[in-house]
């Protein structure tokens, strides 16, 4: 799986910061500057790439809002889903940058049924595996004070390095 992650137009520095965040946590991603590209360009850049899926982080009042996700289908850009944010922790918040992962799985220990099918839905629209074997990086699905968080770890440890995602929902397109 191969990811091009980019922004809307015109994004703040902290969205900038959050894809690039984003792209250290996600094997095989590439950020690209958006500037003033069609989704129809982007397609056509993903294509060349070799990517899989897009990304494409959109922001409300300059903090990372949303992520759209597109799957990349003979240069056409087709839409999978939204996964909307109540907010995110930059790397730089953490104080832990995570570099050169090259696999990423999804841990299944989950608090209750709410939270089995976020991850249901986020391994889905990512396609990001469940957890069977080794791995670079481990995601987990947790309760914080404000709903649930996405947080990544290197295996065998509890610190957290990357950013940290704050789910409000995921849409996947196509369904009720």
């Amino acid at each position: 799986m191969k990811y091009l992650i980019t922004t809307t137009h015109s994004p703040s520095q902290r969205t900038r910061t959050f894809v690039k965040d984003l792209a250290s946590v996600l094997p095989n991603s590439e950020k690209v500057s958006r500037g003033k590209l069609s989704l129809d360009l982007l397609g056509a850049i993903a294509a060349d790439m070799g990517a899989d899926k897009v990304l494409i982080v959109g922001e409300r009042y300059g903090n990372p809002s949303f992520i759209e996700v597109y799957d990349v289908e003979n240069a056409e850009l087709v839409k999978r889903g939204t996964i909307r944010l109540k907010g995110v922790s930059l790397s730089s918040e953490t104080k832990r940058r995570v570099y050169n992962v090259k696999s990423l799985c999804l841990e299944k220990e989950v608090l209750d049924e709410k939270a089995q099918e976020v991850l249901q839905r986020l391994s889905e629209i990512l396609s990001i595996p469940f957890c069977e074997g080794e791995s670079d990086l481990k995601a987990s699905l947790e309760r914080g004070e404000r709903g649930f968080e996405l947080v990544f770890r290197a295996p065998g440890s509890k610190a957290i390095v990357g950013p940290v995602i704050r789910i409000r929902e995921i849409d996947i397109e196509g369904e009720g």
